[in-house]
């Protein structure tokens, strides 16, 4: 009995992933986590951190084209390291905390079950940074422009679910503190909606 639970098992898994396939004009709802690094203006550290996201896209009638939003939060810190290699106890750090709201498109390309894709995005960001300076905490917050670029691929578990893992590339402007570049590297599920 148990051999045939597990060939009734595997046989389900197995049916499932061959009708596992990306749908044109199928609308797709993805949350990724990821690890995000920035490195700000005028900085000689990098900051790392962690970034989570939201995002609904459509593809077209062909399923080649996808465009859609997203929205996200990172954050990212930093403490500054002696030339002895030692981290200074609070003395000089930096954290920062993003809210991206991105429009993007993308080009899809693959087969349907594994469709891989490149693309690119403008929008606005919502910032706030925390500085730790001789014990003395200053915090501002700004706004600014988004514009970045990503690559990535959708592995299709069922006609409903999916697994997502992208790279993106994003530059973010603000004018009143320190523009940055921040890399992020994220995977995620998302579900499919016809």
């Amino acid at each position: 009995m148990k051999h045939f639970s597990i060939i009734l098992l595997v046989l389900f898994i197995g049916f499932s992933l061959a009708q596992a396939q990306h749908k044109p004009e199928s609308g797709l709802l993805i949350f990724n986590v990821g690890f995000t690094e920035a490195s700000p203006e005028d900085s000689d550290n990098n900051l790392n951190g962690n970034t989570f996201s939201l995002s609904y896209e459509k593809s077209n009638y062909q399923g080649n084209l996808a465009g859609g939003v997203s929205i996200a939060y990172s954050t990212t810190s930093a403490d500054s390291i002696t030339a002895s290699g030692q981290e200074l106890q609070r003395l000089n750090s930096v954290s920062y905390e993003v809210l991206p709201i991105l429009l993007y498109g993308k080009v899809l390309f693959g087969s349907p079950k594994v469709k891989g894709f490149i693309g690119g995005g403008f929008g606005i960001q919502f910032s706030n940074v925390k500085s730790f300076l001789e014990n003395v905490q200053v915090e501002g917050s700004n706004s600014g422009f988004l514009v970045g670029g990503t690559a990535g691929l959708n592995f299709f578990l069922s006609e409903q679910i999916l697994l997502n893992a992208n790279y993106s590339l994003s530059y973010l402007g603000n004018s009143y503190y320190k523009d940055g570049m921040a890399h992020n590297i994220n995977l995620g599920l998302g579900f499919q909606f016809f």
